[in-house]
């Protein structure tokens, strides 16, 4: 892709990549995640969680895209994952379990998360709490910091 693409058109490229009839080689998926993280922008974030589905293949994608919004700053992977997140939570629901499964085992993270959901809309706090209500039930090791983090919102 040229260097000089903007957000929009390198995100069309990756989903015609992805949507493509073979599968698409890690290093064509990769350099375009690259690039995209390069311009600088988080505004890319929520759209690329939501080319995400429980199913995703290949798998190393879905690795390679949390690691892409996890390498922007805390602040904005959280706002943009919380844009994300009621129709991400509906697409991929093991996915956002994962994810808040991540924010949960950071206590610098989860506090912030905490933060970020008391400002988000309520749309978004629906869907977060859905999914820690979901990871409490799965999960009773996370019973103290999913009651925090439910307790702080």
């Amino acid at each position: 892709m040229n260097s000089d693409a903007s957000l929009p058109d390198l995100l069309s490229s990756l989903r015609s990549t992805l949507r493509g009839g073979d599968e698409p080689s890690i290093d064509e998926l990769e350099d375009l995640l690259r690039e995209i993280h390069d311009l600088g922008d988080p505004a890319c974030i929520a759209p690329l969680l939501l080319m995400l589905r429980d199913d995703t293949e290949p798998f190393h994608f879905v690795w390679s895209v949390i690691h892409t919004a996890e390498a922007f700053p805390e602040s904005d992977y959280l706002d943009q994952l919380l844009i994300a997140l009621p129709e991400l939570n509906a697409r991929a629901p093991e996915l956002v379990e994962n994810l808040h499964t991540r924010i949960l085992n950071d206590d610098a993270c989860r506090a912030r998360y905490a933060e970020r959901l008391q400002a988000a809309g309520e749309e978004s706090r629906e869907a977060a709490r859905d999914v820690l209500f979901r990871i409490r039930a799965d999960d009773p090791q996370f019973e103290e910091k999913v009651g925090w983090l439910l307790r702080e919102m």
